[in-house]
């Protein structure tokens, strides 16, 4: 009995590192998934309706969305917004700029 006890401790303690953090709706990793882009390899797109370009990158429609595209071997972090974007949707997207993914 006492080996099972220990062997379960042992299983939780593995388990205890979040692998995600849960913000604005979105359970975000912890770790990047991609490298981070610089900052000044950020280009926003600031047009009347987003979700169709987004539709074209990220294949649904969505309000906003950050695509990282490779230009003459050099990644670049397109940031798709509206002019009307909150202040929380626009860090969201520079969170995936910076190499952060969610579900």
């Amino acid at each position: 009995m006492r080996f099972l006890v220990i062997m379960f401790l042992i299983l939780i303690g593995g388990c205890s590192t979040p692998v995600h953090e849960y913000e604005d709706g979105y359970y975000w990793w912890t770790e990047r998934k991609w490298e981070s882009i610089p900052q000044k390899d950020w280009v926003y797109h600031v047009i009347s309706n987003p979700k169709d370009e987004c539709a074209k990158h990220v294949g649904t429609l969505v309000d906003a969305c950050a695509v990282i595209l490779v230009e003459n071997e050099k990644s670049k972090c397109h940031i798709f917004i509206s002019p009307s974007i909150s202040a929380r949707l626009k860090a969201h997207e520079e969170k995936h700029c910076n190499g952060f993914a969610h579900w």
